[in-house]
C-alpha cells in the first residue's frame, strides 16, 4: 500500500507540475505585445506624437511664408518711386490717447521766435517742459478765430492747476492790419495766459511755412454789387461752416472790393513738452477734448 501510495503521488505531483507549466506558459505568452505590423493601432503614443509634431511644423511654416508675403507687399506699396518711404503724416486716433488728429511719427517743431504783443518776446524753446498750443489766425475774423479762442480759454479753465504747464500762442497772419496795439486789445476777452504774436509780414510769413500754415486772400466784391440771391466768389452760405475762409469787411479806398477774407487752416498745433508736434487739434474739438489731448501730451512724453 505504501508503494501504491506513493505512486499515486507521484502521479499527482506530475499531474499538478504539468498543469502549472501549462499556466505559466500562457500567462508569458499573454504578457508577449502584439505585433506591432499586424495591429497599428496598438502603436506607442510617441510615434503618434511625432505624425503631429510633423504637422505642427509644416503648418508653423505655411503661417511663416505668409506673413513673409504679406510684409513684401506692405513694403513695396508704401515705396516710393526714388526708394523712399511714404509716411502718413496725420491719422485719426482710435479712441486711445490723443481725441483729434495724432501723428503717427512725432517730429521736432519749427523754431518760433516773434515779439509779442505786450512787448515781450515769446521762445518755442523757452517753453520746453510745458505743453504747447499754437494757433494762426487774425483778429478781425468774424466767427471761426474768435470760436477758437473761445475753446482754448474754456480748455485752460477745464485743466485747473495743469493749466500751468501750458503755453498757449496766437500768431496773427495778418501783419498790415494786426498791429501790437491791435492784438493785444483783441485778447483782452479771452485768458490772460493767452500769448499774441506779432512781426514784420516776411517774418510771419516764414514762420507761417515752417508750420506748413497756408493763407491767400480772397477778394469778395462789396455788398450791393452781387445779384440778389448770389453768392461772391470765397463767401461762405448761410450756416455754411467757415473753417477755411473768413468774410472781411469793406476795404476802405476801394468801394468795388471788400477786403480779401483769408483762406487758412484752422486747426489748433498741439506741442508735447518735449517740443514735438504731437496732434492738431480740429476745429470740431470741444474745450473738453482739447484739455484732454493738453492732459495726455502732458503725461505721455
Amino acid at each position: 500500500m505504501r508503494a501504491g501510495a506513493l505512486e499515486s503521488a507521484v502521479e499527482r505531483a506530475a499531474t499538478d507540475g504539468r498543469a502549472a507549466v501549462k499556466e505559466q506558459g500562457m500567462a508569458v505568452e499573454e504578457s508577449i505585445p502584439p505585433t506591432h505590423a499586424a495591429h497599428p493601432e496598438h502603436a506607442p503614443p510617441a510615434r503618434r506624437r511625432m505624425s503631429t509634431g510633423r504637422r505642427m511644423m509644416v503648418l508653423a511654416v505655411a503661417v511663416a511664408a505668409l506673413y513673409g508675403a504679406l510684409f513684401i507687399a506692405y513694403v513695396r506699396l508704401n515705396a516710393t518711386p526714388d526708394g523712399g518711404r511714404r509716411v502718413t503724416l496725420f491719422a485719426p486716433t482710435d479712441g486711445v490717447g490723443f481725441k483729434g488728429i495724432a501723428l503717427p511719427e512725432p517730429f521736432a517743431a519749427p523754431a518760433l521766435d516773434l515779439a509779442t504783443a505786450d512787448g515781450g518776446r515769446f521762445r518755442l524753446a523757452d517753453a520746453r517742459g510745458k505743453a504747447v498750443l499754437v494757433y494762426f489766425g487774425y483778429t478781425r475774423c468774424p466767427d471761426v478765430c474768435p470760436q477758437t479762442l473761445a475753446r482754448l480759454t474754456a480748455a485752460l479753465a477745464t485743466l485747473g492747476a495743469d493749466a500751468d504747464r501750458v503755453a498757449v500762442a496766437f500768431v496773427t497772419i495778418d501783419p498790415l492790419n494786426d498791429r501790437a496795439d491791435v492784438v493785444r486789445g483783441y485778447l483782452a476777452d479771452y485768458d490772460p495766459r493767452i500769448v499774441g504774436l506779432v512781426g514784420a509780414p516776411d517774418e510771419l510769413a516764414a514762420v507761417a511755412a515752417a508750420f506748413d500754415i497756408a493763407s491767400r486772400a480772397v477778394p469778395t466784391p462789396a455788398a450791393g454789387l452781387m445779384p440778389p440771391g448770389q453768392m461772391a466768389p470765397g463767401q461762405m452760405a448761410p450756416g455754411q461752416m467757415a473753417h477755411e475762409a473768413h468774410d472781411m469787411s469793406a476795404h476802405a479806398g476801394d468801394p468795388a472790393m471788400a477786403t480779401p477774407s483769408l483762406a487758412h487752416s484752422s486747426s489748433v498745433i498741439l506741442i508735447d513738452p518735449a517740443g514735438l508736434i504731437r496732434a492738431v487739434l480740429p476745429p470740431e474739438q470741444t474745450p473738453g477734448d482739447i484739455a484732454h489731448d493738453v492732459s495726455w501730451a502732458l503725461a505721455n512724453r
